[in-house]
């Protein structure tokens, strides 16, 4: 294959792409094999009585697989005691799931100007030092619904693998039975009944995570994204934002400064993201034509089956949101994010050390800078509306704000609620001078020195 794939009018046959697959891997079978749509599985339903021993050889089976898979795993089921499944999944679940998956896109996409130059680096044929590394990190995780597991890659595969991922990079497309997915539901609070309320982990084929580990580490090193977005990304963004966090706070008190902060806060983000909207994030940063619409049709194939007890939901086809569980998805999510923040007003924000500062981000949580209330709110609708047009919602209820300002040399913290996003007004972080407490004694009861 050449250093670049230049023909993008490749006729894709399904059948070539399948018996490439089977050849390689006799055992795979295909997800939806087996007849209706809505398929019966063991998966141990709560709701099925059973014996004392029929009960223990089920939790003895379940702890081995634990164990093998994940050792941290087990010792922290042992200890909560939820290593049986004790709670069955809620009425309405499939539809409000299916509902939120199948929801349109929206039909506006975040405009952009300047489009970075195109990443030829990402269509480079595939290694096979790219295929032993990422090889070698994967042998835990759960297999999807193809029935590959990791121990059928590593059996002496690599040169097989690579040929076969450099087949589907040329040809911009994979074979469309391990495209499909598993979802189950779990409860984020013990004995909730809100649909809602639970958290869905996704498992797909792990040939097809392996392909995209693969492209995601290119996508890691390759991408232009902001220095601002420390999310999915190495090193410790968290320790790097909290410390830039606390030293505008400090610089602010220290030199009696105005300094306001806006926390953002989006309902399901990782669901609402626009697919248009992520089209356009990936052509901004120049990834190749080529790959957006190997992406592209790999979201517009992939589905997912909820499960639900005992029982197989009907397939559902994401019309919006990123694929959680796969590698590639937080770059992209990330590139939607820095395509939404580039509409933001750069005048606006607090300079400190010489630059200034009019964000910083960790995945979908935002944090906005300014020197006053007004450019605050500036930044915060010109972000929002960016947001929105990507299919974001914000959530009023966990946005927040930090107001410093000076009053007669010393600093002070505005208690008041000045930010308004979507007609809701959001609440506020006060800070508050450290206090030395009252005692009868004075100083030495409270065990402050003088």
């Amino acid at each position: 294959m050449s250093k670049e794939v230049t023909n993008m009018n490749v006729v894709i046959d399904r059948c070539v792409l399948d018996t490439s697959l089977e050849r390689l891997f006799p055992a795979v079978r295909k997800a939806n094999s087996g007849g209706a749509n809505r398929q019966e599985v063991d998966l141990g339903d709560p709701s099925v009585t059973l014996t004392s021993h029929r009960r223990r050889r089920r939790l003895y089976k379940r702890v081995q697989r634990i164990f093998c898979r994940d050792p941290k795993r087990l010792m922290s089921g042992i200890l909560q005691d939820s290593l049986e499944v004790k709670a069955s999944i809620p009425e309405g679940a499939e539809e409000f799931w299916t509902e939120l998956l199948g929801r349109e896109s929206p039909v506006d996409v975040p405009e952009y100007n300047d489009p970075h130059a195109r990443l030829d680096g990402h269509m480079d044929p595939i290694s096979e030092e790219e295929v032993v590394k990422y090889l070698s990190q994967k042998s835990s995780e759960a297999p999807g619904p193809d029935g590959l597991t990791w121990r059928m890659l590593k059996e002496d595969k690599v040169k097989e693998l690579t040929s076969l991922f450099n087949l589907w990079l040329y040809l911009g497309s994979v074979p469309s039975r391990i495209c499909e997915r598993r979802t189950t539901l779990i409860p984020k609070a013990p004995g909730t009944t809100d649909p809602s309320q639970y958290q869905p982990i996704t498992v797909g084929s792990v040939l097809l995570r392996l392909y995209h580990s693969i492209l995601g580490g290119r996508l890691e090193s390759l991408l232009p994204i902001s220095q601002c977005q420390k999310g999915f990304r190495q090193g410790d963004g968290i320790f790097f934002n909290s410390m830039l966090l606390q030293k505008c706070i400090s610089d602010a008190k220290s030199k009696c400064r105005n300094l306001r902060l806006a926390f953002l806060d989006m309902r399901k983000a990782f669901d609402s993201v626009g697919h248009g909207a992520l089209w356009a994030a990936c052509k901004r940063l120049g990834i190749p034509e080529h790959l957006v619409r190997y992406y592209s049709e790999f979201y517009s194939m992939s589905s997912t089956r909820l499960v639900l007890g005992n029982t197989l939901s009907e397939e559902i086809t994401s019309k919006r949101g990123i694929k959680q569980g796969d590698p590639m998805s937080v770059h992209l999510f990330n590139a939607v994010i820095d395509l939404c923040v580039q509409k933001l007003n750069c005048n606006i924000g607090y300079m400190m050390g010489g630059e200034k500062i009019t964000h910083m981000a960790f995945a979908d949580d935002i944090v906005l800078f300014a020197e006053s209330k007004e450019g605050l709110s500036v930044n915060v609708e010109l972000l929002n509306n960016e947001l929105r047009k990507a299919g974001f919602e914000a959530n009023p209820g966990k946005c927040a704000t930090i107001s410093i300002g000076a009053r007669k040399g010393k600093w002070f913290s505005d208690g008041k609620s000045f930010l308004t996003i979507d007609r809701s007004k959001c609440r506020r972080y006060p800070l508050r001078r450290p206090t030395v407490p009252r005692r009868p004694g004075g100083c030495e009861a409270s065990g402050v020195k003088p």
